[in-house]
């Protein structure tokens, strides 16, 4: 068996450990998520639901820039009652259509 090794998860019958450090600044939240997994007996149960819900917020937060639902936002805009995001969706669409359309 081998030792811990950082930034890696031991899974599989062959007992390797796998790097995930490739995933950039995701890696980190997983490390975190990991050791709060591996140190649940000691932190006890209200600590650990209190750090996993603080985990998902943070990469709920993170995700929302960076990913494809940043394209909800203008969506959430019209929700909300913003007058000019409708126009600013339709102008949008509307630029999408031709050809050679610059964002």
């Amino acid at each position: 068996m081998q030792l811990f090794q950082l930034c890696s998860l031991g899974i599989g019958p062959d007992g390797k450990y796998y790097s995930y450090e490739w995933l950039g600044p995701l890696a980190d939240w997983v490390a975190f998520v990991a050791n709060v997994g591996d140190n649940f007996d000691m932190l006890g149960q209200a600590q650990t639901e209190r750090f996993f819900e603080k985990a998902m917020f943070i990469l709920g937060a993170s995700v929302t820039d960076r990913t494809g639902l940043s394209t909800l936002k203008p969506l959430m805009d019209m929700l909300s009652g913003n007058p000019g995001a409708g126009q600013r969706w339709a102008a949008g669409f509307t630029n999408s259509l031709g050809p050679l359309a610059g964002q």
